[in-house]
């Protein structure tokens, strides 16, 4: 299964655990949607859109959408109910692999009411406000699900404990493949996690004492601009299997100068999103926040924004992302502008040092 494409909001990351291929049958094919989001609230409503003709028109994305709707009004999903849903397939030509493609849509007054998305049978004429999106190819038949080739050797030595992550287990449904939205462009490395050892200090200054640790446990998924995330920006303090615990840190100044704001936008507690900003931000502050974790796939989320006069030299020509309004940002128009949206797992992929 591919994600063709995706809203660009900390909601509207693909959770590759949300659709589920329960059987196939070439003319159709049947579907799970499953609840990534949290473990108590949901969306406000979830829409199936199903187009009836060519994957091809996906590709024409810049310049309208030819795809046609099956049912203009869409397919609403109870996901904590009749959440199974039958798809019709359909074949490009003759000799063509059956396929399925599909618009999913959530849709929440909690969303940034800014974050508008094309409406799936009529992306030139209309939008669904405060919403995500994605479109997914779906096989219809066996024989177009992305296998792996054989090795000419036999693997390695099996492992003496179970994986901790459970979306690693095998699962009786079909495997399934998706890759993210084209705009998805992984930095070289992952920045740092790091372990906090020492109380804080009687005086009340947090005067940590950090190390490097595990560095999949913090990931950039996506960067919109120039200027690379330095490391040490993002320290982890705590992970549990709800939330996790992390240092914001103003790492592209030393102390004795200051960039013009910074803004982050993380889920704070059930379905709230919420988004801050600072202006005037010394090097080395710090700033601590508590995300919401994805109970199922045991990630958290956070969009984190740097503004700052190109004057300064810390950002560049070229760092153009745009802030959302709902972030209050109050920079001038022009401000070189840098993004990321920073994937933190909530379960450390490290196994514990004992000390």
């Amino acid at each position: 299964m591919v994600v063709a494409d995706s809203s660009d909001i900390t909601m509207c990351y693909y959770n590759q655990d949300m659709i589920q291929i329960n059987e196939m049958n070439a003319n159709d094919v049947t579907v799970q949607i499953n609840n990534v989001w949290t473990q108590d609230v949901l969306p406000g409503q979830l829409r199936i859109f199903t187009h009836t003709d060519s994957v091809d028109a996906i590709l024409d994305r810049e310049d309208g959408d030819s795809f046609q709707c099956l049912n203009t009004d869409g397919t609403d999903v109870d996901i904590e109910g009749e959440n199974e849903i039958s798809i019709q397939c359909f074949q490009e030509s003759e000799g063509a692999p059956w396929l399925a493609v599909i618009d999913v849509v959530i849709t929440d007054e909690i969303i940034c009411a800014t974050n508008e998305v094309p409406h799936p049978c009529f992306p030139d004429e209309g939008t669904i406000l405060e919403s995500c999106s994605w479109r997914i190819i779906i096989p219809c038949e066996e024989e177009v699900l992305c296998t792996e080739e054989p090795t000419s050797s036999p693997s390695k030595s099996p492992t003496s404990s179970p994986s901790s992550n459970p979306t690693d287990s095998p699962s009786s449904s079909p495997s399934i493949t998706a890759t993210s939205s084209p705009t998805v462009r992984p930095t070289a490395r992952p920045t740092e996690r790091f372990t906090q050892f020492g109380p804080p200090s009687d005086d009340g200054n947090d005067d940590f004492v950090y190390r490097p640790d595990c560095p999949e446990d913090v990931t950039v998924l996506e960067h919109s601009g120039v200027t690379d995330l330095p490391d040490g920006s993002v320290r982890i303090v705590s992970q549990d299997s709800s939330t996790v615990t992390v240092q914001l840190v103003q790492s592209y100044t030393d102390s004795s100068s200051a960039i013009s704001s910074w803004y982050y936008q993380y889920q704070q507690s059930t379905f709230s999103d919420k988004c801050y900003g600072d202006t005037n931000v010394e090097g080395e502050s710090i700033e601590e926040i508590t995300i919401e974790c994805f109970h199922q796939s045991q990630i958290a989320l956070l969009e984190f924004w740097i503004a700052d006069d190109i004057s300064n030299g810390v950002l560049v020509e070229g760092d153009n992302a745009v802030i959302p309004e709902c972030c209050h940002p109050s920079d001038p128009e022009g401000t070189p502008v840098t993004k990321y949206i920073i994937q933190i797992r909530c379960e450390t992929a490290c196994p514990e040092v004992v000390e």
